[in-house]
Formats: C-alpha cells, structure tokens, sequence
C-alpha cells in the first residue's frame, strides 16, 4: 500500500539555479523501498524557460554536507521541463533518509512547480 508523498508542501516558485530546498524542509523518507514521484510545472515565466530538477538524498538535516543526487543505478534528475502544465514521473530506489529537490539547470525569470508522490514499503 502507498503512502502520499509531499516533497512540496505548497507550489514553488524558483528564479535561479542556485536553489534548493531547505534542510529543515528536507522529507524524512526512511520508512519506504521506493518512491514515485512526480515534478508538475504550474507556469513558466520569461524567454526560453528551462527547469532542470534533480532529487537529493542526505542522511542528516543538520548541514547539507554529504548530501547528493545519485546517478547509478538510478538517475535521480528529472528531463528539462520547458512549458507550463507538463509532468514526469519517475521512481526512485537506493535514497537515505531524507530527501530534498534541487535545481540543477535553469533559464528564464521564474519557474513554479510542485512534487509529489507515492512512497511505498515491501516489508
């Protein structure tokens, strides 16, 4: 059985590729096998809007070292989102205890989007 997933808890408006979520933010996650999460652009704003986002995994919300977006076996990043009203879905194996959204491309004046999903456990 799933249990509902907010990594945000509201729609987020980004304006540059330094952002990231804030640690005491950051979702403990620890109880699930996996997660199916879904990145949802609300709007886009300015010329040529480009989001990239990638999910990243700590075992700590006490400093943001340590922390890292794994890419074998699984790619934690979602594809560049260009337009408003788009989603992808992506599951997700192999994380810590927490996890966080991060920016890791970005072009245009501001980007808002939410993620969401499903974590679930097999034991």
């Amino acid at each position: 059985m799933g249990v509902l997933v907010n990594i945000t808890d509201k729609p987020i408006r980004v304006t540059t590729v330094n952002d990231v979520q804030e640690l005491r933010l950051a979702k403990e996650v620890l109880e699930f096998d996996e997660l199916d999460l879904m990145l949802f652009v609300l709007s886009v704003e300015g010329a040529s809007p480009s989001l990239t986002l990638a999910i990243e995994t700590g075992m700590e919300i006490d400093s943001s070292n340590g922390w890292l977006v794994p890419s074998t076996p699984i790619n934690f990043a979602f594809a560049a989102k260009t337009a408003a009203n788009t989603q992808e879905i992506k599951n997700f194996k192999g994380f810590g205890r927490f996890v966080r959204w991060k920016v890791t491309a970005f072009a245009g004046t501001a980007i808002t989007f939410t993620v969401t999903g499903v974590g679930r456990r097999w034991a």
